[in-house]
C-alpha cells in the first residue's frame, strides 16, 4: 500500500508535510500547524480544505482520512477570525502571523490600499525586518529587493523615486521603535483598511443578478459589481437570524438607527417615502418588527445550491458569535475568555480573502513567511 502524505498549506503557502497515520484526528493536526507558529490564540485559525471547488472546514474531532479515502491528504491552515482592535492579540507570536499574512495580503495586491497607506506600510515593514535607518541608498535597494509596494500602485504613480523618497522619509521618522511597536502600527493601519478580513461569498439578488456578501470584524456587508461596491453594512449585533429555503437565504437584521431605543419615535423621512414607492431593483425585502421592537428587514439572497446556502448561512452565524463575544470581552471589567470557535463539522467554510469568489504552508519545517513569523 503506497505511503499517504498530509500536507498543509501554510499561510504563506509553504506545506507542512507529515505522513497520514491511520485515525490521525484534525486536532492533532491544527495543534501541529499552530506550533510551527508558537501560537497559544488558536481560536482564530482553523484549518480547511476543498471540495467541489469550495472550501469547507475540517471536523476537527474526527480523523482526517474519512473526507479523504485515497492519495494524499490536502489541507488549509487558514485564519478564520480577525481582530477588530490589536489589543485583542494578547500574544506577539499571533500577532507576528496576522502580520506576515496582512503583509503578504498587501504586497500581493488581494488587500487593497491607498498609495499613501503603502508608503507608510512600506517603512513599517522595513523597520519590522531591518530596524532602524541607516540611508536612503540602502533603503531603495531594500524597496526593490523585498518587494514592499504592490504592483498595481507602482503602475499608478507618476515617479517611483518621489514615492521612494516619501518612504524614506517616514521610515527615519520611525527611528527607535522596535520590532513588536512597528508591527502594532502595521496592524492597526491594516486593519482599518475596508477589506481587511473581509470573507466573500457569492449569491445573487432576483433576475440573477451577481452580488457578493462580506463577512468581517465590522460586520455583514452587501456588495455590488467587480469593484465591489458596498451598498450596506450591518454590524454583527443587527444581525438576528438566518434561515434557509432550498437554494434561498434569508436574512433578518434590525436598523442600527433604533438600537439605542429612543423614547420618541423615529420621524419618517423623505428618503423613507421615496424608497417605499421605488422598490429596490435587486433584492425582496420583508419589513416589520422584531422581538425586540426594533425595525426589521428580511433580506432573500439565491445561492447557487442549497448546500452552498447552509454553507454561507453557517459561516454568518459562526462570525456574528464570534465578534459579538470579542467585543464583549474587550469591555473594560469584564471577564476575558476565548470567543466562540465554529462548531466542526458544520457547512461553515472560509471566504475568499481577496475580491475573487470562493469557489471560486517537512516534514515540520517551515520556510519563507512562515519561517519568519515564528522567529
Amino acid at each position: 500500500m503506497a505511503e499517504r502524505w498530509c500536507i498543509v498549506s501554510m499561510l504563506d503557502g509553504a506545506p507542512m508535510r507529515l505522513k497520514a497515520q491511520t485515525r490521525i484526528l484534525g486536532q492533532e493536526v491544527f495543534d501541529l500547524a499552530a506550533s510551527q507558529y508558537g501560537l497559544q490564540e488558536k481560536e482564530y485559525f482553523d484549518l480547511t480544505y476543498v471540495s467541489d471547488g469550495v472550501e469547507l472546514p475540517l471536523d476537527m474531532s474526527k480523523p482526517i482520512d474519512q473526507n479523504f479515502p485515497k492519495g494524499d491528504i490536502n489541507l488549509r491552515f487558514r485564519i478564520r477570525y480577525f481582530f477588530t482592535d490589536v489589543s485583542q492579540l494578547e500574544h506577539f507570536n499571533t500577532q507576528k502571523v496576522f502580520y506576515q499574512h496582512a503583509k503578504k495580503s498587501i504586497v500581493e495586491g488581494t488587500l487593497k490600499c491607498s498609495m499613501s497607506d503603502a508608503v507608510v506600510l512600506a517603512a513599517l515593514a522595513l523597520q519590522v525586518s531591518e530596524g532602524d535607518y541607516i540611508s536612503d541608498s540602502t533603503t531603495k535597494q531594500l524597496i526593490d529587493d523585498l518587494k514592499l509596494i504592490p504592483d498595481a500602485i507602482i503602475f499608478k504613480m507618476t515617479s517611483v523615486d518621489a514615492c521612494i523618497s516619501k518612504v524614506c522619509e517616514h521610515y527615519r521618522s520611525l527611528v527607535g521603535k522596535d520590532k513588536a511597536a512597528a508591527i502594532t502600527l502595521y496592524l492597526d493601519l491594516v486593519q482599518k483598511l475596508p477589506l481587511y478580513g473581509v470573507h466573500f461569498f457569492d449569491v445573487e439578488a432576483k433576475n440573477g443578478i451577481p452580488w457578493r456578501l462580506g463577512m468581517g470584524p465590522k460586520g455583514l456587508g452587501e456588495y455590488f459589481g467587480d469593484l465591489l461596491t458596498l451598498r450596506a453594512l450591518h454590524p454583527w449585533h443587527c444581525v438576528e437570524d438566518v434561515s434557509i429555503k432550498s437554494n434561498k437565504l434569508i436574512i433578518g437584521v434590525t436598523s442600527a438607527q433604533n438600537e439605542a431605543q429612543s423614547s420618541e419615535p423615529r420621524k419618517r423621512s423623505n428618503t423613507d417615502a421615496a424608497a417605499k414607492k421605488k422598490p429596490n431593483p435587486f433584492m425582496h425585502f420583508f419589513r416589520g418588527e422584531s422581538s425586540h421592537g426594533m425595525k426589521r428587514t428580511e433580506t432573500i439572497w439565491s445561492a447557487r445550491t442549497t448546500q452552498y446556502a447552509q454553507l454561507v448561512s453557517d459561516m454568518i452565524l459562526s462570525q456574528r458569535d464570534f465578534y459579538i463575544a470579542a467585543r464583549k470581552s474587550s469591555i473594560p471589567g469584564s471577564p476575558r475568555s476565548a470567543p466562540p470557535t465554529s462548531q466542526t463539522g458544520s457547512a461553515a467554510s472560509l471566504g475568499s480573502e481577496s475580491t475573487r469568489p470562493i469557489g471560486s504552508s517537512t516534514s515540520t519545517a517551515l520556510s519563507g513567511d512562515a519561517a519568519a513569523a515564528a522567529a
